[in-house]
């Protein structure tokens, strides 16, 4: 597809429903619903916050009660998430072995099925460590991809739905040059991403570094848990309800929960099982690179860190183990 032509692509996804897509607010690039593609920043590196906002909402009402009887609330509309990267691609998916599985969560399934993804080659930075977390390339998880080849795009289709909005003429079937072309722009992009980290068993370095390292590590945290809000892969929620006056009647909302706050792991009697800084920091990188590797490289977390704490030297440290 020409580039020329990506308006109308975009005129046609319009019609599915409201594009969600990344627009530049100052120095920062957020994702918010858009009516023209004039508004959206096509040449990025990352978001502040990750798109499974629009799947997983920072806070979002789940139900409605008065008394004993209660109506659980559904958001059942179509949108379009339009832009997307393949690591915040990779990171939904990482979300959906969360969140599909059985007991599904259906607000959040509801949402996977209704949202069309556009994805969109990105322009990766000196923070990004995708190639090392396997995230660099998303092989499925979205509807359309778009991939920058200079003045096209080559357009990666991997749903019915997605294949549907191809069919105009505007549309032509790749040809050798054009495989080429992407082949040289995918490998461009590899070389491009300079950043690696080694996490070949960090799991196992993790559990056995000693108590001297981690409070030299987390000296500088301050336990906002600005590292969770920002990641795509943080699933951690917590539910609370808001009573009105009579309290009788109110609603049930869940909100983004933060490992790295104190009350994340505050039980009844006041015992927490995590009460402190070097806890909290090893249990979420046991979460993010102990096991399964449940990050995707995308470098939010050192990028917005108050504190300029860089996660792949604490990686590095915690492999050398000084």
């Amino acid at each position: 597809m020409a580039k020329a032509d990506l308006p109308k692509l975009f005129r046609t996804l319009a019609k599915y429903g409201p594009v969600v897509a990344p627009v530049r607010v100052g120095e920062n690039v957020v994702f918010r619903e858009v009516t023209s593609l004039e508004e959206v920043e096509l040449e990025y590196t990352r978001s502040l916050t990750p798109p499974k906002k629009l799947f997983l909402g920072p806070q979002e009402e789940i139900l409605k009660f008065d008394g004993e009887k209660y109506e659980e609330v559904f958001e059942d509309g179509k949108a379009v998430l339009f832009g997307v990267h393949a690591c915040d691609i990779n990171g939904l998916l990482k979300l959906d072995e969360i969140y599909l599985d059985s007991p599904q969560d259906e607000y959040y399934a509801r949402r996977r099925e209704n949202v069309m993804i556009v994805g969109m080659s990105c322009v990766p930075d000196e923070r990004c460590f995708c190639t090392s977390t396997g995230s660099s390339y998303a092989y499925g998880g979205f509807d359309l991809f778009l991939h920058d080849i200079g003045r096209e795009y080559v357009v990666r289709v991997r749903t019915e739905r997605g294949y549907e909005f191809t069919k105009d003429g505007y549309f032509k079937r790749m040809e050798e040059k054009d495989f080429l072309a992407f082949k040289k722009a995918e490998e461009k992009k590899v070389r491009s991403i300079k950043r690696k980290v080694d996490l070949a068993g960090i799991g196992d370095l993790i559990d056995v570094t000693p108590k001297s390292l981690w409070e030299e590590l987390t000296a500088k945290c301050l336990a906002c848990g600005s590292c969770n809000l920002v990641c795509p892969t943080c699933q951690c929620y917590d539910v609370l309800d808001v009573l009105e006056l009579d309290i009788r009647s109110g609603s049930r909302i869940r909100r983004w929960d933060s490992c790295m706050l104190k009350r994340h792991a505050l039980v009844a009697g006041g015992g927490n099982f995590r009460p402190t800084v070097v806890e909290r920091t090893a249990n979420r990188l046991s979460c993010k690179v102990g096991g399964e590797i449940r990050c995707v490289g995308c470098g939010r977390c050192t990028v917005y860190c108050p504190a300029k704490i860089d996660l792949v030297e604490m990686l590095e440290r915690i492999r050398v183990g000084a």
